[in-house]
């Protein structure tokens, strides 16, 4: 992922664009300024990242993603598009 990075100058002068656009691209956005580079992100990803943190956190969770992995790559795993297609998975479990 190429990143994007502007002047905290530049960042303020036109906050609703680079806002807009974090928000529509879902990319990261650099500040750099002399107190230091600051990352600007929209909220969605940033609970999208925080919970893929969490769940490598758990020894546990990296083994059944891996296993989880490996069955998908053997074409054995299922694919769960939506809410009713991941509660037809649990009930069959």
């Amino acid at each position: 992922m190429s990143k994007v990075s502007t002047t905290y100058s530049n960042f303020r002068q036109k906050l609703m664009d680079y806002l807009k656009s974090i928000k529509n691209n879902h990319e990261p956005l650099v500040v750099t300024s002399s107190e230091g580079d600051f990352v600007v992100i929209a909220r969605d990803d940033f609970e999208a990242l925080d919970t893929t943190n969490y769940l490598l956190k758990s020894p546990g969770n990296v083994l059944h993603l891996a296993e989880a992995k490996k069955l998908y790559n053997e074409g054995k795993g299922e694919i769960i598009k939506d809410e009713e297609d991941l509660q037809k998975y649990v009930e069959d479990l």
